[in-house]
């Protein structure tokens, strides 16, 4: 089939959507009707995607859709289409002289005994004119409540509300006992306008059908009309929390069955090469997404769940990678599935408190995902490839007005990126200030950073120093101070209380320990090499640059060791103040130091490892890991930090005891007051 013929046989397939079809109606515009094609771009060309048959049926399977609507966008509707005299205001009615009137303010969208409910603010004036003048009574005001049936049209895909009940309240929540004439008001100028309210969900169902044809596309034009000719829109009722329906549709038995290929052997380069480049483009894709949603909301929480995605996402594509090159397969599919899942239920946060267009973008781009999962979910076997510019534009359906392009992927700093999710302003770079005191102070910040500043010359030899057993005791008391820099400078930035900054600046070099044993650069061969993990993370702290793409200058991270060292400390705190105080783990075991274990679980496997230390059915490979983590912890939890010199085959007497004058920083604290010791 030509692809001319495709495109015309998808816009044709629009007017095949019995029973939802709208005589009359013109294709919808192309943004609305690309929304779902679209979405299938995440997955192009990650993903194979199966239509399976089943059964004896003329339609063998039948594929639902999920459509969720959370009250706070049934409220901007409500807003839009009802309350609309002034923000949050409805002049439901008055006479012609204003001598009776009935003023609905406030309302509040939410959930009663199986109905959508309505509370309002009410305030009724009840008189009469006589001449020119009104007789009144007194002003009654309290509460109007109204619970509303959700249904289904039956000629369009859209969402309606019937009124089912409604009572009056006074201004001490109970019943109210008032004459008819305010039930009548109630009754013939409120009932009818909440009856008028609808979401029309034509741009998602048009959607389907335009992305059935995108996967369909060498199949023949019966076929496809016949499947859009079952699609419908059913099943919609109240939850506690939100609106759920189902778009579904049947999938003809006459579709033939794409065998599921045999396992894949392990990838060659070329096809590395190509998943690399695919990755990259679901992680550019995500990245936009996340970062739109992050500045459409003001909540730390939404945005602290955001980061949670993307790192999340990220951490376990460096993961697979390594797996890939050895075991083969495709990990995007699970990865995509994965992120997606927690991404949804975040979105569907996000648009509570946009305005109704704005929200509906969100319920558009949550909709066609969930489309695309539904048909993942139906089988293996069918494979589909759609173009990257389709992709460009469901990422535009977020943010119209951002010009750059979603899909690139580059390793430059993203300022914005930092500062939405609470990093501040870059690092500086290493050539932007050679002989600067440690990592981003500037200068006059600290007084400890003047006192033991490091030149060029000595930064250069620390990026470059491979010790042997004589240099060895200069060489790790010179590491230690860096790090003792690194905890000092990102303490000064942040807000941390006071009495876990022991155990931050403890936290910093025992992770420095167990990441690299406070190496930035390894000998191999007679070279001199960055210290790099097949997982692409890099130097002293191991700072994952695929990880962290955007956060940090990854050249930098890879080739100095006071860069590198502020990344990871800036990190480390990030998951410290953001994940582990903020959730509690010392506070669920009792033990302060559980907050050192839990934040560098997080730093080593992402932040859904935050728990994983204490949790059952941790992997043991895990488990060892932790535990080593921990007992380099105690370590210099003693003031022993110089027992990193084992990973040397040397075992150095605790610094203490080779105290000299400005080896030791004044910066840096290890007591134990004040402390819990598990």
């Amino acid at each position: 089939m030509a692809s001319s013929d495709i495109r015309t046989l998808r816009d044709h397939a629009i007017w095949f959507r019995s029973p939802l079809h709208t005589p009359g109606r013109l294709p919808v515009a192309s943004t609305a009707r690309s929304t779902l094609r679209m979405v299938t771009r995440i997955l192009s060309p990650l993903i194979a995607l199966t239509i399976a048959t089943a059964a004896s049926s003329v339609f063998g399977r039948e594929i639902a859709v999920p459509l969720r609507i959370d009250y706070p966008f049934l409220q901007s509707q409500l807003m839009d289409q009802v309350f609309r005299d002034d923000p949050g205001d409805l002049l439901a009615w008055r006479d012609a002289k204003d001598c009776g009137r009935l003023h609905l303010t406030n309302p509040e969208v939410g959930y009663a005994g199986g109905y959508v409910q309505i509370l309002t603010d009410v305030a009724a004036r009840v008189g009469a004119a006589i001449g020119a003048a009104c007789v009144t009574v007194p002003e009654w005001s309290g509460k109007l409540a109204i619970q509303l049936q959700p249904e289904t049209d039956l000629q369009s895909p859209t969402l309606r509300f019937r009124v089912k009940d409604s009572a009056l309240y006074d201004s001490e929540g109970r019943p109210a006992a008032l004459a008819g004439t305010l039930w009548n008001w109630v009754n013939g100028h409120v009932h009818p306008r909440l009856d008028a309210l609808r979401i029309d969900l034509n741009p998602v169902t048009d959607e389907l059908v335009v992305l059935l044809g995108d996967i369909l596309d060498d199949r023949d034009r019966a076929q496809l009309e016949a499947i859009a000719s079952t699609l419908a829109l059913n099943d919609v009722r109240a939850e506690r929390t939100e609106l759920h329906a189902r778009l579904t549709f049947e999938l003809p038995e006459t579709m033939a069955v794409v065998q599921a290929p045999p396992p894949e052997l392990p990838l060659t380069e070329a096809e590395l090469a190509n998943w690399q480049a695919s990755w990259q483009q679901w992680d550019a894709f995500l990245t936009f997404v996340i970062r739109t949603a992050a500045t459409d909301t003001t909540s730390e929480e939404l945005r602290s769940e955001l980061l949670v995605v993307l790192l999340e996402a990220r951490h376990e594509f460096a993961s697979a990678l390594t797996e890939w090159q050895t075991q083969g397969g495709d990990p995007i599919r699970a990865l995509f599935l994965r992120s997606w899942e927690h991404l949804a239920k975040t979105l569907r946060r996000i648009d509570d408190s946009l305005p109704g267009n704005r929200a509906f973008r969100y319920l558009r781009f949550v909709s066609a995902a969930d489309a695309l999962v539904a048909l993942d979910a139906a089988g293996p076997g069918y494979g589909f490839e759609v173009s990257t510019d389709a992709l460009r534009r469901l990422a535009r359906t977020l943010s119209p007005s951002d010009t750059r392009d979603p899909l690139f992927y580059d390793t430059e700093i993203d300022t914005e990126l930092r500062v939405l999710f609470g990093f501040g302003a870059p690092i500086p770079a290493p050539a932007e200030s050679p002989d600067m005191p440690f990592l981003h102070l500037l200068p006059g910040r600290s007084a400890w950073a003047e006192q033991y500043p490091i030149d060029s010359k000595t930064r250069a030899r620390l990026n470059r120093w491979v010790p042997d057993r004589e240099e060895l005791h200069a060489y790790l008391v010179a590491v230690r101070n860096v790090l003792a820099h690194a905890a000092g400078a990102s303490l000064q930035e942040s807000a941390l209380n006071r009495k876990f900054e022991n155990l931050y600046r403890r936290l910093v070099p025992t992770t420095a320990w167990q990441e690299s044993c406070w190496r930035q650069v390894v000998e191999r061969d007679g070279r001199i090499d960055p210290l790099l993990s097949s997982a692409g993370a890099v130097g002293i702290m191991q700072v994952s640059t695929r990880v962290w793409r955007g956060f940090y200058d990854p050249h930098a991270l890879t080739t100095d060791m006071i860069y590198n060292a502020g990344a990871g400390s800036e990190i480390l705190l990030h998951y410290l103040t953001d994940y582990a105080i903020r959730r509690g783990e010392h506070e669920k075991t009792g033990k302060v130091d559980n907050l050192a274990r839990a934040t560098y679980a997080a730093y080593n496997g992402g932040p859904s490892h935050l728990t994983r230390y204490r949790t059952t059915g941790t992997p043991e490979s895990l488990r060892k890991i932790d535990s080593a983590f921990w007992e380099k912890y105690r370590t210099i939890r003693t003031g022993n930090e110089l027992a990193v010199s084992k990973c040397f085959g040397v075992d150095l007497p605790p610094m203490q005891e080779t105290k000299r004058q400005g080896e030791i920083l004044p910066a840096a604290d290890f007591s134990t007051q004040g402390d819990e010791l598990e």
